[in-house]
């Protein structure tokens, strides 16, 4: 019999995986020189040659640890602003509602597809418009991206 957490996942692939191909053919998401991201004010920019081509407001999803093999959610990461994490934290509500202890734990053991599962699940039920891997010094952070539109 399969757990809460394994149906959700059944249900948040499809959909994230729907956003992700939408992010990839209209923003053209992976086909930029450079991203960066403002923690302060969330905004995620993609550009070319240092000139802006795309913006998008974030939320903090959490991070996946390459070294120890573990994901962090953004909520259990003190050095995440708290305007960052509210995105998060309406999934950890989600998962305590559900009694789903993967989005409730702060931190855990985690592969990268794990990271990915965790990422999918929480742009589903934050109907977010898709998520964004971010490559960091020792793993990846993830985004849930609140939008896009083109630079002006």
């Amino acid at each position: 019999m399969r757990n809460a957490y394994e149906a959700l996942v059944e249900m948040a692939i499809p959909y994230h995986n729907e956003r992700l191909e939408h992010l990839r053919t209209v923003f053209r998401l992976s086909e930029y020189e450079r991203f960066d991201f403002d923690q302060l004010t969330g905004l995620l920019t993609f550009s070319d040659r240092g000139v802006a081509k795309l913006n998008a407001p974030c939320q903090m999803i959490g991070s996946h640890s390459t070294v120890s093999e573990t994901w962090l959610w953004s909520w259990g990461n003190s050095s995440i602003v708290p305007n960052l994490v509210t995105g998060a934290l309406r999934v950890r509500e989600y998962g305590l509602e559900h009694e789903i202890v993967e989005l409730v734990k702060p931190k855990f053991e985690a592969s990268d597809d794990d990271a990915w599962r965790l990422a999918a699940v929480s742009a589903f039920i934050l109907k977010s418009f898709g998520v964004y891997r971010c490559p960091v010094r020792i793993g990846s952070s993830f985004l849930a991206l609140e939008s896009a539109s083109w630079a002006t």
